[in-house]
């Protein structure tokens, strides 16, 4: 299981702490035994896989399945556009709009990672103030482009996913992640808490085991363990981080506490 041999040491924390909300959401869901059994069975099934693969990267929200043995900082994840709201669905552009830019895959810049699946092209751009994902729909180089913008819930993080790409192809100063998903310092230390917490009970480590490592000795001896606030928390931490890996995680990528 992923995470279970270092979920004790203070380093598993630091080496968390420096996800953003896609990185946690895939923590979560590299755990979940559901998700590693469908991955496990995909990459024994040599005929019909590709389209296996699909399936089940539409199932857990992924647009192609990733081994769970990669953490977030090794793993090139590509969530599916309506689950990420500040990613880009690029569109041919309408009839009379021949002036607009056109799209050229150079003008991106350096690919992080391109995935064609069916018709389309799923593309990850990393950046030093955040990652740009794009799901390139229909869209063929040479076309006029246009935007294609969900009116959800999400639709202003949608915009700003936008406007973060417009400053990129015009090659000014990148901007960080809409503030509406970014982590507060608060959620950071909570995420990371859950991910600990959530290792420690699913290598069957008690409460009281897992309060230990994530609060320090003394401060679990320093009042009655049945009574202690730190019982709640770890109680609590442990069950929120259990719906997160089950599906939670899905509220976090939209931008969700």
């Amino acid at each position: 299981m992923p995470g279970r041999s270092d979920w004790r040491s203070s380093s598993a924390a630091e080496t968390l702490s420096q996800l953003d909300r896609a990185g946690f959401a895939w923590e979560f869901l590299r755990r979940n035994p559901d998700y590693r059994k469908d991955y496990s069975r995909i990459a024994d099934d040599a005929e019909g896989g590709a389209q296996a693969a699909a399936t089940i990267g539409e199932r857990w929200g992924l647009v192609f399945r990733l081994p769970p043995e990669l953490p977030a900082a090794d793993a090139p994840v590509v969530w599916r556009p309506e689950l990420l709201p500040h990613s880009v669905i690029l569109v041919p552009a309408p009839d009379g709009f021949d002036k607009v830019r056109r799209f050229r895959l150079a003008d991106l810049g350096s690919l992080s990672l391109a995935f064609r699946h069916s018709h389309d092209l799923h593309v990850l751009l990393q950046g030093t103030a955040g990652a740009h994902q794009l799901w390139l729909h229909g869209l063929c180089p040479g076309q006029p482009m246009a935007a294609l913008i969900p009116l959800d819930e999400h639709v202003l993080l949608r915009v700003g996913g936008l406007l973060r790409l417009q400053r990129r192809l015009a090659g000014e100063a990148l901007v960080p992640l809409p503030k509406g998903w970014a982590l507060t310092a608060r959620l950071r230390r909570r995420l990371v808490l859950m991910v600990r917490a959530l290792d420690g009970h699913m290598a069957q480590a008690t409460y009281r085991e897992i309060a230990d490592a994530l609060y320090g000795h003394g401060a679990v001896v320093r009042y009655s363990w049945k009574t202690s606030s730190i019982r709640g928390q770890t109680i609590r931490l442990v069950k929120d981080a259990v719906v997160a890996m089950q599906g939670g995680y899905r509220k976090l990528l939209r931008g969700g506490r």
